[in-house]
């Protein structure tokens, strides 16, 4: 996964995830770029961006209909470019690493999903890797 950079696909309006679940880019106090989380009823959570913002805001995951699903969203870098992204899952003698393609929301965010059983997931920029452990969404 390092040294490997994925292009930002841009979204100014609502990107839409499995599960359900969608990111609106919006705007928090003195103007600055916030996005929110959505899901079917409304508002689970909103980030605003500081300088104090990482790479990697947010995971989860879940189930929908029996198929599980995985979600990622972050702050891009100060060059405005999102990290590379890879979802991680199976037990110690089967891991596996599934990178996936990173949509932009808004200007300041981007988010990464993907259909699968994942209990982590890493992303990277240069000089700079973050890892977070996948939280349950409805458990």
């Amino acid at each position: 996964m390092m040294g490997h950079q994925l292009e930002l696909v841009e979204s100014s309006g609502t990107a839409r995830a499995y599960g359900g679940l969608a990111l609106r880019p919006a705007l928090g106090t003195r103007g600055r770029a916030a996005v929110e989380l959505l899901d079917g009823e409304g508002v689970l959570g909103v980030y605003v961006d500081t300088a104090f913002s990482g790479l990697l805001l947010g995971a989860l995951r879940g189930r929908q209909r029996g198929a599980a699903w995985a979600l990622a969203w972050g702050r891009t870098g100060a060059d405005g470019r999102a990290p590379a992204v890879a979802f991680e899952g199976g037990g110690p003698l089967r891991r596996r690493s599934l990178p996936v393609a990173v949509t932009g929301v808004g200007e300041r965010f981007w988010m990464a999903t993907a259909q699968g059983e994942f209990k982590t997931v890493t992303a990277a920029a240069p000089g700079r890797v973050e890892s977070r452990r996948l939280g349950a969404l409805g458990a």
